[in-house]
């Protein structure tokens, strides 16, 4: 059995025993409803700067492509690799991605309406083949993975998801946000390692499935649950509280990595658009485009205390 799938096993496990806890346990319920709120305010105080508004409204997700340098010496702009140029298919809100080269750099606007817009740069068909959308250069995932294990892969924000429901916008990358770094001490040397999928492309750590941001986003709610047992002696709670609500906010922060990784999918359906995450299976596939939520923000708000709880 590999590492990931024991893992997942023990979760199922772990989260049995605790639901009956919660089932059995007096007021336990609304107990850990109550800390999962103030476990999501402590985290937002420390991460709140990493996720800027624009227009006084928030991001509610950001679509992310991996990048490769073009293989034709001549060219040599970075390619965002992304399968689907589409971010809304509902007849009254058309919405796509169009690539435009200038500068030597490849740059997307939102196009509008009932129109055929430029493809991905994923080509369609069997075996993954990519082109360039500057030189036309067509090429297979031979060369992604040669310069993904030489670490030469980068990342690029295709567009933002602004807001939701009808009042839903979509805007390209305008250079708003600023680098992010991993936060200092973090072990690279995760002992669990990759399945082939992902390790063909030089990642070899879990870490490497998750943005800096969201690593200081787990980080943080890592924190706040480690100072549940303080927090509910500190109320005059029982022990069977702490330990309780400990445990389920414990199993929902596994399940909130889930939700805030590189391996969600944005789905595009006729009536909706929505992320979806890929971490149901133990294996993890490379994933060339990706969206990464802001877990404190509508309509996909994955930090709410109705998901720690249901999670």
């Amino acid at each position: 059995m590999s590492d990931q799938l024991t893992e997942t096993v023990t979760a199922l496990r772990e989260s049995q025993r605790y639901i009956a806890q919660l089932t059995t346990t007096e007021g336990l319920k609304d107990v850990t409803e109550w800390y999962a709120e103030r476990v999501r305010s402590a985290a937002w105080a420390k991460v709140s700067h990493l996720y800027p508004k624009v227009d006084d409204t928030n991001v509610s997700a950001s679509l992310w492509a991996r990048t490769v340098a073009c293989p034709c010496q001549g060219c040599g702009i970075r390619i965002p690799l992304y399968t689907s140029p589409w971010l809304s298919k509902r007849p009254q809100d058309l919405r796509w991605l169009r690539p435009v080269v200038t500068g030597g750099r490849v740059e997307f606007e939102v196009g509008e309406g009932n129109k055929f817009p430029p493809p991905a740069t994923k080509l369609e068909g069997g075996r993954p083949r990519f082109a360039c959308p500057g030189c036309g250069t067509v090429f297979a995932t031979d060369y992604v993975r040669t310069e993904g294990r030489a670490g030469r892969l980068g990342l690029q924000l295709l567009a933002e998801v602004i807001g939701g429901g009808k009042d839903r916008r979509y805007v390209p990358d305008a250079g708003r946000r600023g680098a992010i770094s991993m936060p200092e001490g973090m072990n690279y040397e995760a002992p669990l390692t990759l399945d082939r999928g992902s390790r063909m492309y030089g990642m070899a750590s879990p870490l490497e499935l998750y943005t800096a941001r969201q690593v200081h986003t787990l980080n943080a709610f890592a924190d706040a649950v480690a100072q549940i047992p303080t927090w509910v002696q500190e109320d005059g709670r029982s022990e069977a509280h702490a330990a309780g609500v400990t445990a389920a906010l414990s199993l929902c922060h596994r399940k909130l990595a889930q939700r805030c990784s590189t391996q969600m999918r944005w789905r595009v359906f006729d009536r909706y658009s929505r992320p979806e995450p890929t971490f149901g299976h133990p294996v993890q596939p490379m994933m060339w485009d990706f969206v990464e939520i802001n877990p404190f923000s509508e309509p996909f708000p994955a930090a709410s205390s109705r998901l720690l709880i249901t999670a």
